[in-house]
């Protein structure tokens, strides 16, 4: 058992419509507590997070965001990380590019670093280092006319990779066991039908290389997802459907599915708004995960407060 203890503050300055500063600190503390036959212990970590952001528009065409964070953990000492990203549009043939490299930081928790799951044969490493990152995209968007049609490139390294790894007939430790490369793939359309509705459908490809396992489990190659829209006034009705390919489980094959879904909104003003969304219209019956069911036909209604 443990106990999470987080605080936050996040303001944001705007220097104009289109310019604004966003800073913050973070600061979370992590308490974990162990009793069981193997005995007890107390550990406890945190982490202080400084971090700031800045996004401007120049000449209406080219967008801009820096963003810098510095995380002080109490065991891996200072780590800083930054994301660049940029916006272009060409105004004759209406065309956007769009381009992002960020670097990332993620400390080992407090459970792989003390105490794991001993009584599963699962057992933890004081000695982990931190996992560290770095990914960039690419994108272009094409606006011909009322139809929009757009692809995105996204690739992604990590080092330092933590996974189980069995170290012997009856047991596992989790270890930093190596590197992980991901490249996602996803082309768009985006079609309007009329005044009031609208279509848009994506296709996404996903490929990982890595020889760890729960980084290629459960993750389809192929998936992909449409969307049927109409919005008149203050009515929104909205129906989509989630294709999901067949994914590798350990030594199972899970298989293909797709789910439809529904949403329904209306706006009695600008701060209250009434919502109805049905989940898994015709109550399939798949799994994300071997033997482990998910949810079936749901219902949810609610109502929307702004103050």
């Amino acid at each position: 058992r443990g106990i999470t203890r987080f605080f936050s503050l996040s303001p944001t300055y705007y220097f104009s419509e289109t310019s604004f500063v966003k800073g913050g600190v973070d600061y979370e503390q992590d308490t974990a507590f162990k009793f069981d036959s193997s005995g007890s212990g107390r550990h406890k970590v945190n982490t202080l997070s400084v971090y700031g952001e800045l996004f401007t528009r120049f000449f209406e065409n080219l967008s801009l965001t820096l963003a810098l964070r510095n995380d002080r953990h109490s065991m891996f000492g200072h780590h800083t990380t930054y994301k660049i990203s940029a916006s272009y549009l060409f105004p004759k043939t209406k065309t956007v590019l769009k381009g992002q490299y960020c670097t990332g930081f993620k400390a080992p928790t407090i459970s792989e670093l003390f105490f794991g799951y001993p009584t599963y044969s699962y057992f933890c490493n004081s000695n982990l280092k931190p996992e560290k990152s770095e990914g960039y995209s690419l994108g272009i968007i094409q606006n011909l006319s009322t139809i929009k049609i757009g692809t995105f490139y996204f690739k992604n390294r990590l080092w330092n990779a933590i996974d189980y790894v069995q170290i012997n007939a009856n047991n596992y430790q989790v270890k930093n066991v190596g590197r992980v490369i991901t490249e996602v793939f996803q082309p768009f359309v985006e079609i309007p039908v009329g005044k009031y509705i609208s279509l848009r459908g994506s296709y996404t490809h996903t490929h990982v290389r890595s020889s760890l396992s729960k980084y290629t489990l459960r993750r389809p190659e192929e998936s992909f997802e449409a969307e049927g829209k109409v919005l008149y006034k203050n009515l929104l009705f909205k129906l989509w459907l989630v294709h999901y390919g067949s994914r590798k489980d350990g030594s199972a094959t899970l298989k293909p599915f797709t789910v439809y879904n529904a949403y329904a909104s209306y706006k009695f003003s600008k701060n209250k708004e009434l919502y109805l969304k049905l989940i898994n219209l015709t109550d399939k019956k798949y799994e994300l995960a071997q033997s482990y069911n998910t949810m079936g036909r749901s219902l949810f209604v609610g109502l929307r407060f702004k103050l």
